[in-house]
């Protein structure tokens, strides 16, 4: 993987007389586990504040890379012609570093993603960290760099006159927010958790607004405060204090946010409305404020997991900053309560109820969307609706939280119904992953749950991302057993398509409804049937790919799914 922010650099300073960078204007998301949830929560309230927040359409995507493509190859050919030219120039070693540019796939679409938020005139766009940080392709706003007036020297043209701004008026990345930093991409971005926190904070800006998330970790809670001192950040907002999970929404509480209907099916967040700054302008804040009771506000966690409150937090006060410190009024109490409820982030702990139609093989899918506390209401046993939780958990730590939320579903399955809840786990994992030590985590061996391993497709233009073999898998779960072997009723096996998954996901749902079907009036045991099934889809994004993929998912009304070819 070719890390690094350079060639970005040099492009945008070389292309464009004003460099997009320093008129967009941006939230930079980063962290190990949470960023997506963080990002998802601020988008939804931006819509909700009427703040312009867009998509990107297929022909505009298509136009676009056109443009940088044309650009690519414009740029490199003035860059021979310089470099043909016999004028002596000190940009001779940087021309001949960067002549034959070619950006990655990834560069393009942050390129793609800058030119467009700046053609449709966004208020302010939200970047989510792609891997690390300091030398991530997206970290590259507000930052020193040796290319500045690059577009006018190659055209030997005459530098305008420039009027030199405030700094911190300037500012084009307002607010870092920084998730739970964990062990992830080992050797990549750092060898230890000292390291990989020092790297993920490198899209901290002097002047801008920093949130740290809650961190497990002394470590990397150390490494920040070294980090802070060391870099002289000037606004640091610590948003792991100061609120609480508030287990149902009451109507008095709603009432503090405007007139929205009855959602005591929802849990809540209460939390301080006034941020809690380490730092402040530069002024480290010692002093601990009394915090009234009327001090407090009440926002919904619509997002399924108990992590969410952490994400929600994180989310609440970038945009209490935005909206204070960067007079971006339309971000009301009302407007964060309505983008906090509406929020939705297909992948990370989504429900999908796939029907099985009429038609041999045929599939219908839907996203379900309802408080989190419901889905475990579900009946995990009918035929026909084969109910398939997907999360992206590909690390310990993000393994750790999906275990909790199945503990959770299977708690609620069994007091609904006295019978158990059985798992079936498909997953897939990218080289380099700690398996062994997720499947330790997630897998229950003394239940009957089930191990299904198979492999994702090739992502295009990513050819540092391979897919392990589901033999691999199986072999890492036979090694962690060695010493706990599971009961006779576990079962752990390769899976060669996703058409075979739910094919015999369906078969073993028919099994189950016919055993408890046959079993109905008995009360001959407290596990008074076989219960129900559940399919959970997890170990990797790109996996989760492919199942919506193949499910054909619709997170959005105007998404457009890759369609593999899945043999």
């Amino acid at each position: 993987m070719d890390l690094g922010t350079d060639k970005l650099l040099f492009f945008f300073n070389s292309v464009f007389k004003k460099s997009p960078l320093d008129i967009l204007r941006i939230v930079h998301v980063g962290g190990t586990n949470g960023k997506g949830s963080v990002c998802a929560l601020i988008s939804s309230t931006f819509t909700c504040s009427g703040i312009n927040n867009l998509k990107i359409s297929l022909a505009d995507h298509d136009r676009i890379r056109r443009l940088i493509k044309d650009s690519e190859i414009d740029l490199n050919n003035l860059l021979d012609d310089y470099s043909n030219s016999q004028a002596e120039s000190s940009l001779n070693d940087m021309i001949n570093r960067f002549k034959g540019l070619k950006l990655s796939n990834f560069e393009v679409d942050v390129v793609e993603a800058i030119l467009w938020f700046l053609e449709n005139q966004v208020d302010i766009a939200i970047f989510e960290v792609g891997v690390g940080g300091e030398e991530d392709g997206t970290n590259i706003f507000d930052r020193i760099h040796p290319y500045k007036h690059l577009y006018y020297k190659l055209r030997r043209i005459p530098l305008p006159i420039i009027i030199e701004s405030n700094e911190s008026s300037c500012l084009s990345s307002l607010v870092q927010c920084i998730c739970s930093i964990d062990l992830d991409h080992v050797g990549l971005i750092g060898n230890d958790l000292k390291e990989i926190a020092v790297t993920k904070l490198g899209i901290a800006r002097r002047k801008s607004v920093l949130i740290m998330g809650k961190q497990n970790h002394q470590q990397v809670k150390d490494t920040i405060m070294n980090y802070i001192e060391e870099n002289k950040l000037e606004n640091v907002v610590d948003s792991s204090k100061n609120w609480s999970v508030v287990e149902n929404l009451t109507t008095e509480n709603i009432s503090k946010n405007g007139n929205f209907e009855d959602l005591s099916k929802l849990s809540a967040l209460k939390i301080c409305k006034q941020p809690k700054y380490l730092i402040k302008n530069g002024e480290r804040i010692l002093v601990e404020t009394v915090i009234e009771e009327d001090s407090y506000d009440f926002v919904p966690i619509a997002l399924c997991g108990e992590y969410q409150a952490t994400n929600a937090a994180i989310s609440y006060y970038a945009l209490q900053v935005l909206a204070t410190k960067f007079n971006f009024n339309k971000i009301t109490q009302e407007s964060v309560f309505s983008g906090f409820l509406k929020v939705f982030w297909p992948g990370r702990l989504s429900w999908i109820k796939v029907e099985a139609g009429p038609a041999e093989n045929r599939l219908a899918s839907e996203f379900l969307k309802m408080p989190p506390k419901e889905y475990c209401q579900q009946n995990f046993e009918k035929v026909d609706q084969l109910y398939t939780l997907v999360d992206g958990a590909h690390n310990p730590a993000a393994a750790i939280e999906l275990s909790k939320y199945i503990k959770t579903v299977k708690t609620a399955f069994f007091s609904k119904n006295n019978r158990h809840l059985d798992v079936i786990y498909l997953m897939g994992f990218t080289k380099g992953k700690k398996i062994g030590e997720i499947l330790n985590i997630l897998i229950d061996k003394n239940s009957n749950d089930q191990l299904w391993a198979i492999s994702f497709r090739q992502p295009a233009e990513m050819p540092w991302i391979s897919s392990v073999e589901p033999s691999v898998i199986i072999e890492e779960f036979h090694q962690s057993i060695k010493t706990d072997k599971p009961n006779n009723g576990f079962v752990a096996k390769e899976m060669d398509s996703l058409e075979q998954v739910f094919e015999q996901y369906h078969q073993i749902l028919e099994l189950y409804n016919n055993n408890n079907t046959s079993r109905q009036g008995k009360s001959d045991g407290v596990d008074g049937g076989c219960g129900g099934c559940l399919l959970v889809v997890c170990g990797s994004l790109y996996l989760v790919s492919d199942v919506l993929s193949f499910l054909e998912s619709n997170p959005w009304p105007d998404f457009h799914p890759f369609k593999p070819s899945i043999s």
